[in-house]
Formats: C-alpha cells, sequence, structure tokens
C-alpha cells in the first residue's frame, strides 16, 4: 500500500513536469523557435505521464480492495478460534464437566460444564401446603446434612408458585453460602423460624396421652397427681406447654409409665423452661 501512494506520488511530478515542458514549447512554438518535433515529443510526455498517474491510482484502488478481503479473512479467522474458546458466562464453582479434549461438540451436544454461580449452592425442599402462605421469601433457614456437626444457614429464595397435586407438597428454594461443607446430591433438612417466643416448654417425652389427650403427671409435695394440658409449638425435643401447669411445678419427665396417681417419688430436679420456635 505505501509502496503504491509512492508511485501516485511520482507520477503526479510526473504529470507536473510533462505539463510544465509543454507549456514551455507550446511559448517557443508560437515564438518561431520549437521546433514540430520537440512539440510532439512534449506531448507524447505528458500524455505518458497522465497514464503513469491513471495506473498508479488503479494499483492503490488495488491495494486497498485486497485490504480490505484481508481484513474481512483476518475477522473470520478470529472468529473461528473464538469458537474454539469455552467461556462461562460468570465465575463459579464447577459442578459438572461434560466436555472432552479434543472432542468436536454442537449445538445439540448439551451442556459442556455446570457451574454455580459465586460457588453458592441451592436447597430444593419439599414442604406441606399447608406450611407454605406462612413462609416469604428472605427467611432464616437452618440446614441439616447427615455427617456435619452443626446445622448451615440459609435463607429462603424462591418459594415455587405451583404445589404438586398428587403429593400436595410445594417447592422450596434455599440459598446456602458458597463456603458451607456442602456437597451437590448431598441429603439434607431444613427447619425454617417461623416464630419465636419466651414461654414454658417440657420435654416432650414427658408428655403422656389418655384417650387421645395429653397430660403429665405434676409433683405436689412428692405425690405423683396427673393433670391435663393444652400443648403448643414443638421445637426439638421440647414442647410448649399453653395452660395446665404453671412456671415453678415439677412434672416427671422420665419413667412417667412406671409412676401412677398418688405414688410417692423423690424427683430430681432439671430445667424445663426455655425459648421455643417453630
Amino acid at each position: 500500500m505505501a509502496q503504491s501512494q509512492a508511485q501516485i506520488t511520482d507520477a503526479k511530478v510526473g504529470v507536473r513536469q510533462a505539463a510544465e515542458q509543454l507549456e514551455r514549447l507550446v511559448a517557443l512554438r508560437k515564438k518561431g523557435v520549437a521546433s514540430q518535433a520537440q512539440y510532439d515529443n512534449a506531448v507524447n510526455a505528458a500524455d505518458s505521464a497522465k497514464a503513469k498517474q491513471v495506473t498508479a491510482e488503479k494499483a492503490v484502488a488495488a491495494a486497498e480492495a485486497q485490504a480490505g478481503v484481508n481484513a474481512a479473512q483476518i475477522r473470520e479467522l478470529q472468529r473461528q478460534i473464538a469458537r474454539t474458546e469455552v467461556k462461562a458466562p460468570a465465575d463459579g464453582l464447577v459442578l459438572a464437566r461434560n466436555a472432552l479434549l479434543g472432542a468436536v461438540v454442537g449445538a445439540s451436544a448439551g451442556p459442556l460444564f455446570r457451574i454455580a454461580v459465586d460457588g453458592e449452592l441451592e436447597l430444593q425442599a419439599s414442604v406441606a401446603e399447608t406450611h407454605l402462605p406462612r413462609l416469604a421469601g428472605g427467611q432464616k433457614v437452618m440446614v441439616s446434612v447427615p455427617g456435619l456437626d452443626r446445622p448451615v444457614e440459609g435463607a429462603v429464595r424462591l418459594i415455587a408458585p405451583e404445589v404438586n397435586k398428587t403429593t400436595r407438597l410445594g417447592t422450596l428454594y434455599i440459598t446456602l453460602p458458597a463456603d458451607a461443607p456442602l456437597r451437590t446430591g448431598n441429603f439434607a433438612s431444613a427447619t425454617v423460624e417461623l416464630v419465636r417466643k419466651q414461654a414454658l416448654a417440657i420435654p416432650a417425652v414427658s408428655v403422656l396421652f389418655r384417650d387421645g389427650k395429653p397430660y403429665v403427671q405434676k409433683v405436689i409435695e412428692g405425690t405423683v397427681r396427673s393433670t391435663p394440658v393444652t400443648l403448643g409449638v414443638r421445637a426439638g425435643a421440647f414442647v410448649e406447654v399453653v395452660s395446665g401447669i404453671d412456671e415453678g411445678d415439677q412434672i416427671v419427665s422420665r419413667a412417667g409409665v412406671f409412676v401412677s396417681d398418688g405414688d410417692r417419688i423423690a424427683p430430681v430436679l432439671e430445667e424445663a423452661t426455655g425459648a421455643v420456635a417453630q
């Protein structure tokens, strides 16, 4: 391209010089000094210089066209090279790799990689439809996984809008932290805290049933007395007592089936009041 531009510059100089020479000969010819042969040579030189300029300009145009073709070829090669690179749309943790080195893949090959965006994991949990109205996005969730000493804290991300017609279960999507010691495919159970309150709670094992109605064995001055109770929220190993006993009352928390009304016992006290969460 630079060489062709230089040829155009030289051709323009030649055209200008030939035109000046022809102009001088025309003036001399009018004075009768220059011969016809000199005049004809000057005309031919001017025409030749113009022809060289046209040729040089065509060479530049051809070079520019070829440069455009070369640029298009380079872009196509770059596009083909780019198609050989697999780039993830986001940073994250690679969960599965289906791609093989050197393999040819197409649009129908399916996903080459499965990635957890930003390394975050998600628990897909089933929940009874009766509990769905009390759930909301952002609620704190404690996730327990077999083998872990303590639960992992997560949060409700999404509640599926549809309930399974057969199981009557809804689906809860729970976001878990990226540094959680979990693996995809782990079985887990989740507890969503709906209500937290300070209440009178007793060990669930201390509640007995007669004809389907709950009661506890209250200890009054060392004597066992069966007392009906109304139960509330259950949280783990404890259950809330709404009515029937008061704070400070003594009940038989263990071995209740081995004592009856009127039995005299020497109780060993233990804590029975705590926070109850549902």
